[in-house]
């Protein structure tokens, strides 16, 4: 039978357009709009296909998918569509859709921690920093599909996770309804509704909860029209070009296969390093954390040193391989050790999004320090593994005896509440399945950005480790944290969309200025894909990522005739026509673009 909630409809809407959490964000959403303008005619990383899109529908009132994009993001061209067509298409236009829908992200996550009993406070921080870290907020300034992707998991989790509580077949529909959503952003999508799935199985199996025929058909009533419509658009200019054959590489993808998810925990970690460092503080300076019993302590150092093995196993088998067989084996020697611990990240040192400038590189190199950083998000990883065996074994020790509902006043949930672990066991399931479905061994890189929706389930389970009393002890210390974090964010945003705006002036100086057409200009990639890969396709006769860089001269570069670069060192065979400078706030200094034209 399905549960009523005990909180009128008035008094919901109230919670959740009213509290401190809505307004905090507003002020921090509007305080990084000051900081950082999100005003410029320029794409960002990716995000020029996307656009490609959204101007297509606007012009033709049909979707199309663009040959380069993997996934069907049919969703979010239409919503980036909605806001063009009120403020006109531009870069700046959809970069504003990001923005908004990146605030709602924000809240849901915030309401999921009210949802399971986070402190107000708590549940803000949450949901902050999630979006304020700098891969986070450097991706809420673009037109890429990872932050609206994020939010709709968001609200779909919001929706699954308040069905243990309360209108049990409504929340599901809804939360089956904003999954289908994201899957139309990218097709991950589908991992929410199968986490809930598999909840359900698991608590059938562990505390004989029967499984409801009701609950199964709201779950997929919604992928009814989303199925189909998906079938169909996938199919409309799409080419999935992004995954590669395996002859070759099969060594390689068996030690990133074992790597994957300790690899990915750490990573993660870093992303809610504010609740790692407090809780680290708390477990070394306060008594007033839980106690550690013998088996928390052992479960927390058994995946310390699982990792520790995990991420210097190349190294030894390069040692072991050049010992024994006398070959040096080079890929194992390369390997990353360190974090970064991705290949192809967002993050660089200090440096984010992708360099893709000729002669653009990090401008501080962090060296020896990512070592420190690697241990505290090694340390909060083991957190998050110990909270989730925990999280198991309640469900199985724990008689499933009816008890009150959940607080909705952020106070914490009762103690053995079974509305609660099984809201804990649908976000260790979210969080496990969002971290191993990115892997692929036929996908020839995984980026640190794919990981960030993994972040929200994760946060939500360590943010429960705060209990009340050591909340307030280290609320202090989880704030300090957020505003160093904060300010990294800020600075490398500022120091992103700095560059870019310089090398899109530069392009277009050359063009309109100089008459140069963009054929013949070797710019920044963006640059090169907006305005000339629909020439460079027709050329080369290719409609695959993988064939991008076929002249040899840069991705959709037909000709170089005309250079930009950051590089101040002379280019042979080439003169400088200009040079442009722009302010970076990473060491507070002006820094150069160079335009070079090559001698006849």
């Amino acid at each position: 039978m399905e549960q009523r909630s005990s909180v009128p409809l008035g008094t919901l809407w109230h919670s959740l357009t009213q509290t401190p959490i809505v307004w905090g964000l507003i002020a921090s959403f509007f305080l990084t709009l000051l900081l950082v303008s999100p005003v410029g005619e320029f794409p960002l990383n990716d995000d020029w296909i996307h656009a490609v899109a959204t101007r297509h529908l606007l012009h033709t009132g049909t979707y199309a998918g663009h040959p380069y994009v993997a996934s069907t993001l049919v969703a979010q061209v239409f919503w980036g569509a909605l806001f063009c067509k009120v403020f006109g298409f531009s870069f700046t236009t959809l970069r504003l859709s990001t923005i908004v829908i990146t605030g709602i992200g924000a809240w849901a996550i915030a309401q999921c921690g009210l949802t399971i009993g986070l402190p107000s406070l708590l549940a803000f921080l949450c949901g902050w920093a999630v979006v304020m870290n700098p891969v986070g907020l450097s991706l809420t300034y673009s037109y890429m599909t990872d932050m609206p992707f994020l939010a709709m998991t968001a609200v779909s989790g919001l929706f699954f996770l308040r069905s243990f509580t309360g209108h049990q077949d409504r929340n599901i529909i809804l939360g089956s309804l904003f999954a289908a959503i994201a899957f139309l952003i990218r097709q991950f999508g589908i991992v929410l509704p199968i986490a809930y799935v598999l909840t359900l199985i698991g608590l059938r199996i562990a505390r004989n909860r029967p499984l409801s025929v009701s609950n199964l058909l709201c779950l997929g009533s919604p992928w009814l029209g989303v199925i189909p419509i998906y079938g169909y658009l996938s199919t409309i200019g799409a080419n999935n070009p992004t995954f590669a054959a395996l002859t070759g590489r099969i060594p390689v993808e068996a030690i990133e296969a074992l790597c994957h998810v300790p690899v990915a925990l750490c990573y993660l970690s870093l992303f809610f390093l504010p609740l790692g460092i407090a809780h680290l503080w708390q477990v070394i300076f306060t008594n007033q954390t839980r106690s550690q019993t013998q088996q928390q302590t052992i479960r927390a150092w058994g995946f310390c040193l699982v990792a520790i093995g995990v991420f210097t196993l190349p190294r030894i088998l390069f040692g072991l391989k050049r010992w024994l067989f006398n070959d040096t084996a080079q890929w194992l020697r390369d390997f990353p050790v360190r974090m970064p611990l991705l290949n192809g990240d967002y993050l660089h040192d200090f440096a984010i999004g992708n360099l893709h400038l000729p002669g653009l590189q990090p401008t501080v190199h962090l060296g020896h320090w990512w070592w420190l950083i690697t241990a505290i998000c090694l340390c909060t990883a083991s957190f998050v593994v110990a909270r989730c065996i925990e999280i198991v074994q309640n469900i199985l020790r724990q008689p499933d005896n009816p008890l009150p509902q959940l607080p909705t006043n952020g106070s914490v949930p009762v103690v053995n509440n079974p509305a609660y672990d099984s809201q804990q066991l649908f976000i260790g399931l979210w969080g496990l399945l969002l971290v191993m479905i990115v892997y692929n061994p036929w996908r020839v890189q995984v980026f640190d950005r794919y990981l960030l929706p993994a972040t929200i389930p994760f946060i939500l389970i360590l943010a429960t480790e705060m209990k009340p009393a050591s909340w307030r002890s280290a609320r202090w210390v989880t704030i300090a944290s957020c505003v160093l974090i904060y300010s990294v964010s800020i600075i490398t945003l500022q120091d992103y969309l700095a560059w870019n705006r310089a090398a899109w002036a530069a392009g277009q100086r050359l063009m309109t200025h100089y008459n140069v057409p963009p054929s013949i200009i070797r710019n920044v990639d963006t640059f090169n894909g907006w305005h000339n890969s629909e020439q460079y396709m027709q050329v080369y006769r290719t409609r695959s990522w993988d064939d991008s860089n076929l002249s040899g001269k840069g991705p959709w570069v037909l000709d170089d005739t005309y250079l930009v670069t950051a590089a101040s060192q002379a280019v042979m065979g080439y003169e400088v026509v200009e040079r442009l400078s722009y302010r970076s706030w990473l060491g507070h200094r002006d820094r150069y673009l160079t335009i070079w034209k090559r001698i006849q």
